[in-house]
C-alpha cells in the first residue's frame, strides 16, 4: 500500500463530524453513542489510540446538554465601543458557556466583532433600496420616516444576531522524533490545541418577529392530518387495522381490538369508531411530545452559536455623511440564552406545557398550581375526539385561563390529554 493511500484511509478514519449542526445537518448535536478505548498490557500505542482516548472523554463530557442544558453560564457582556473609529465594533467580555452540542467555550480574554454594512471598497456605505417587505412584515415595522431609536429612521437601521461558537487554535509546535512512512519527516506538527470562542452575527430580516418560534402551529397541522386519515381509513376496522400498522407507540391493544371487531360475524358496533378513534389520536399526542434528544432545536443562531446579543447598526449613506455605527446592543433574553434545558423551544413567559401530556391530572394540577397557574380541569368523554383545533396550546402564561382535558385510562386514573385556551 502506498503512503497517499495509507494517509486517505487514516484521514476517513479519524474524520469527526465538529458537531456544527449546519456541517452536519444536526446529526453532531443528536444523541450519540460512546466508544470507550480499551487498554492490554503490551499494546502498541499510537497517536489514534490517544486520539480515541481525547475524543470519548470530549463526548462523555458533552451529554452535559441533555442533562443540564445549553447556554451562557457566565460573563460575555457585550457592549459597544468608545474608541474612535470603531463605531462598528462591539466588545465582548471573557466568560464560559456551553453550546448546544455540549462543547465548553471558555473566552479568558476579551473579544470583538467589527459589523460591515456593505460594499468592500466602502464597507460603512450603504445605498438605500426600496423596501422589499412582505404584507405580514410590514404590519409589524414602522412606516417609512418612523424614528424608531430616538431620531434614528427605521429604515436605515439594521439588525443583527452576535452569536458565539467553539473555535480552535493550534499552538505549541514541534517536530517528530520519530517518523514512519506517513507524513515526511520535516514537518512541523502541533502538541496544544487552544479551546477559545469567536463571534459570528447574522443579519436579521424580520425583527419585530419572535425571537422564539413553537411549533404549536406544526403540531396542529399535524394532528389535523393524522386525524384526517385516521377518519379516511375507517371505514371498516380491517381496513383501519392496515393502515394503524407501525404507526402505534402506546396503546398497541388497539391493533386486537380492531381485529377482533372485524371477526365478528354480526359485524362491529355501529359506534366502534367513537371508542377505538380517541385512543388512537391520543396515541399520536403521547408520542409527539415525548422530549427528543436534540439540543439545538429552536436555535436562533446558525449550527450550534450560542446567542449573545441583538446589534443595531445605523448604515445610512447622503452627500455628507457616510455611517455604518453601533446604536443598541439587546443582551436580555429572548436576544440571549442563559444555561438552560427545554424539550422544545417555546416564547419568552410562557411555560411548556406539553410535557404533562398523559400524565396524572391530580398532580398536574398541583404542580400547576403551586407555580401560579390557573388551570381548570375538564373531563372529556371518550366518545369525543380529541381534537381541538385552533384552541389547543402547548404552552400556557401565568395570566391565562386554562383547561385541562383529561379522561380516565384503562386503570380509571384521570389522565391529562390536552390543554385548550378561552
Amino acid at each position: 500500500m502506498s503512503t497517499a493511500q495509507i494517509a486517505e484511509q487514516t484521514a476517513k478514519v479519524s474524520h469527526r463530524c465538529s458537531c456544527g449542526c449546519s456541517d452536519c445537518q444536526g446529526d453532531c448535536c443528536s444523541l450519540e453513542c460512546l466508544i470507550r478505548p480499551n487498554f492490554f498490557c503490551g499494546q502498541l500505542l499510537t497517536d489514534r489510540d490517544l486520539k480515541v482516548f481525547v475524543d470519548w472523554v470530549s463526548a462523555k463530557s458533552a451529554l452535559q446538554r441533555f442533562r443540564e442544558g445549553w447556554g451562557v453560564v457566565c460573563g460575555f457582556e457585550t457592549t459597544c465601543s468608545h474608541k474612535d473609529k470603531e463605531h462598528n465594533r462591539v466588545y465582548v467580555g471573557e466568560g464560559y458557556a456551553v453550546d448546544c452540542c455540549g462543547r465548553d467555550i471558555v473566552v479568558c480574554e476579551p473579544i470583538w466583532y467589527d459589523f460591515q454594512c456593505d460594499t468592500l471598497s466602502d464597507p460603512c456605505c450603504r445605498e438605500k433600496k426600496p423596501s422589499s417587505l412582505g404584507p405580514s412584515l410590514s404590519q409589524r415595522t414602522p412606516p417609512p420616516g418612523t424614528s424608531f431609536l430616538g431620531s434614528i429612521p427605521f429604515e436605515e437601521l439594521r439588525a443583527f444576531d452576535l452569536c458565539l461558537v467553539s473555535d480552535e487554535q493550534m499552538t505549541g509546535g514541534q517536530r517528530a522524533m520519530l517518523r514512519g512512512n506517513c507524513a515526511p519527516m520535516d514537518d512541523c506538527q502541533f502538541t496544544r490545541v487552544k479551546e477559545t470562542g469567536k463571534l459570528v452575527a447574522k443579519e436579521v430580516t424580520d425583527p419585530f418577529a419572535p425571537a422564539v418560534h413553537h411549533d404549536v402551529d406544526v403540531y396542529r397541522q399535524k394532528l389535523r392530518d393524522f386525524a384526517e386519515e385516521v377518519r379516511d381509513n375507517s371505514t371498516t376496522p380491517l381496513n383501519l387495522l392496515a393502515f394503524l400498522t407501525g404507526k402505534l407507540y402506546t396503546f398497541c391493544f388497539v391493533e386486537d381490538w380492531l381485529c377482533k371487531l372485524s371477526r365478528q360475524a354480526s359485524g362491529p358496533p355501529d359506534k366502534w369508531r367513537d371508542a377505538v378513534i380517541p385512543y388512537i389520536v391520543q396515541d399520536f399526542r403521547n408520542h409527539y411530545f415525548l422530549c427528543s434528544c436534540v439540543s439545538c432545536a429552536g436555535n436562533s443562531c446558525d449550527g450550534d452559536g450560542v446567542p449573545l446579543s441583538r446589534v443595531w447598526i445605523w448604515d445610512r449613506k447622503d452627500a455628507n455623511c457616510r455611517m455604518c455605527k453601533v446604536v443598541y446592543i439587546e443582551s436580555q433574553p429572548p436576544y440571549r440564552r442563559s444555561l438552560s434545558r427545554a424539550c422544545r423551544p417555546t416564547e419568552p413567559g410562557c411555560l411548556d406545557i406539553s410535557r404533562y401530556i398523559w400524565r396524572d391530572k391530580d398532580e398536574v394540577h398541583e404542580e400547576l398550581r403551586r407555580m401560579g397557574y390557573d388551570i381548570a380541569p375538564h373531563e372529556s368523554g371518550m366518545n369525543d375526539i380529541p381534537i381541538l383545533e385552533e384552541k389547543e396550546i402547548l404552552c400556557v402564561r401565568q395570566r391565562d385561563k386554562t383547561q385541562m382535558h383529561f379522561r380516565l385510562d384503562p386503570y380509571g386514573r384521570p389522565r391529562v390529554v390536552a390543554f385548550q385556551g378561552s
